[in-house]
């Protein structure tokens, strides 16, 4: 169950990395929308606390492997 739900948690945090990534290219353009900004920095703080969640999901799964 935990790896279905790490996988899940891999896959939006490599979703939302190719958009950061995206919007970070039109923000070095200047060519980012005030909208496009505040998704930019939602995601960038979706990023941040998906990889709190993953590293939990992980210590969660190792844990249960060797203890």
């Amino acid at each position: 169950m935990a790896i279905d739900r790490i996988t899940a948690v891999e896959a939006e945090i490599d979703r939302l990395t190719t958009e950061i990534n995206r919007r970070k290219a039109l923000y070095g353009n200047d060519i980012l929308s005030d909208a496009e900004y505040k998704d930019w920095l939602t995601d960038i703080g979706l990023v941040f606390v998906f990889k709190i969640d993953l590293q939990k999901l992980n210590q969660e799964r190792d844990s249960r492997l060797h203890g």
